[in-house]
């Protein structure tokens, strides 16, 4: 790492499904001292256990209520942490399945744009550690009263631990950790990390609803996608700047003009190693940039711009309504 960089904490890049997230994580892990972590769904579930815990140990109105109801309260708690445990243990079940390269069904179909350059291993700690910190994570916040500082630094040595352990196997020494879902909630992220690093990857909605059509999952018509994504950009005006380090980028920009972009990427994580020695080794194609265009029919066009058209004004993809006419 060259001397000047200074990266002072993790980084999280964020995003609606199919917005250019993988590929803004391949290029970041590219680093020579910062390793792509990918998918890690049971974060957003840590982050909901935490949430759920602050409550437990608190002193709301609704808690210091709930005091009628004693043994309810401590046993929906018990169930809650079970609950995790089980989501952990099903996250484990689907990373050694699609780790599989002969079974890639949870990975949905792959472009050929969408390229993988760490030869598929998204995630290098076990499996088993995963299982073996939510038992240690669900016992620790059951023992005894914690107030919100204890309750998610516990969640953060649970999750360094599990991560350190991927960065050892990798050889780098910082992480970049993707997770699309974690726009849902930035809020209790920057509870877990003070210091992290947020980039939120934004793209065309229209581009986003016409890429859910080579998968087999997302929304399934026009409708539901343009609310999907209006509803996962407005996490965004949550953001409190004085809680995270937060920056969003556009992904057509990253396309059509990838080191100015890529530039001010790495100078917002400290990073002081310029785009072109990361860009060299990637091929960015530009041809799914505006393909909504012969992919949405005419009606499509107008029930997209009914659902979610300012919000396309909003973010300068559009400066009126008349592109769904």
């Amino acid at each position: 790492m060259d001397k000047k960089d200074s990266i002072s904490g993790p980084i999280f890049v964020v995003g609606v499904g199919r917005s250019g997230t993988t590929l803004l994580v391949n290029l970041l892990g590219s680093h020579a001292s910062i390793s792509p972590i990918y998918e890690t769904s049971f974060i957003k579930n840590l982050l909901s256990l935490c949430a759920w815990s602050s409550w437990f140990w608190g002193t709301s109105w609704s808690r210091r209520a709930s005091i009628v109801l004693p043994g309810y309260v401590k046993h929906l708690f018990k169930i809650k942490c079970q609950k995790y445990k089980l989501k952990c243990a099903e996250f484990k079940r689907i990373h050694e399945r699609s780790s599989n390269k002969n079974n890639l069904s949870a990975q949905g179909k792959r472009q050929q744009y969408e390229s993988f350059p760490f030869h598929e291993q998204k995630i290098l700690f076990p499996m088993a550690d995963l299982i073996k910190e939510a038992d240690v994570l669900t016992t620790a916040l059951q023992a005894r009263p914690l107030t919100d500082p204890e309750i998610y630094g516990i969640a953060r040595a649970s999750l360094n631990r599990l991560f350190d352990s991927h960065c050892a196997v990798a050889g780098k020494p910082y992480w970049v950790n993707k997770t699309p879902r974690l726009l849902l909630c930035l809020d209790l992220l920057a509870k877990l990390y003070p210091d992290a690093k947020c980039v939120h990857i934004v793209r065309d909605g229209r581009d986003v609803a016409a890429s859910f059509r080579t998968l087999s999952w997302g929304p399934k018509n026009i409708a539901a996608a343009a609310r999907r994504w209006k509803n996962r950009l407005s996490a965004r005006k949550r953001v409190d700047s004085r809680h995270l380090q937060y920056m969003e980028l556009h992904y057509e920009d990253l396309i059509r003009s990838p080191e100015e972009t890529l530039d001010r990427v790495l100078r917002f994580l400290g990073l002081q190693t310029s785009s072109v020695d990361i860009l060299k080794d990637f091929n960015l194609y530009d041809h799914r940039v505006g393909a909504w265009r012969d992919i949405l029919g005419a009606e499509e066009k107008r029930i997209f711009d009914r659902e979610a058209g300012d919000l396309l004004i909003e973010l300068g993809y559009e400066q009126d309504h008349s592109w769904a006419r």
